[in-house]
Parts: structure tokens; C-alpha cells; sequence
């Protein structure tokens, strides 16, 4: 039995970006929101848009589609 806290749910997202300089791409992604601390969708969107913004990439709030799915028991990142 583990003591590390743990997530109940995570964000799997997916949609077009604007690679710089490569056109559209096709992406996907997972967020685990943090323990402890209040997290939604919104927020999930503002990190997803952040991340891509670091990688050279850039999207449209409506280009990304993001769900809440249940964390994965068995994952050492849940």
C-alpha cells in the first residue's frame, strides 16, 4: 500500500496545432492534475495551451478537445 497521494482522474486531450515553420499537426496529451489542489478543465486548457506555446506550437481553445477520464491505478504518474 502506497502513502503517495494520488489523482482519481486525469485530462486526456487531443487536437490541430500550428507547428512553426511545419504547418498543422496532429497531437494528444494527457494531464494529471496536481493532489491537493483545485483543478478543472479551464485550467487543464490554460496548461495544454501553455505546453504547447514551450514546444513552438500553437492552438486555437476550440482546436483542442479535452476530456476527464478515471487515472490508471496501475500508472506511477496517478
Amino acid at each position: 500500500m502506497s502513502s503517495t497521494p494520488r489523482t482519481t482522474f486525469v485530462y486526456d486531450w487531443h487536437g490541430w496545432v500550428d507547428v512553426a515553420g511545419h504547418g498543422k499537426a496532429w497531437t494528444t496529451g494527457t494531464v494529471i492534475p496536481p493532489v491537493g489542489t483545485p483543478y478543472c478543465r479551464a485550467k487543464a486548457l490554460a496548461d495544454i495551451l501553455k505546453w504547447l506555446a514551450d514546444q513552438g506550437a500553437t492552438a486555437a481553445h476550440d482546436a483542442i478537445h479535452v476530456s476527464i477520464t478515471p487515472a490508471d491505478p496501475t500508472s506511477g504518474g496517478c
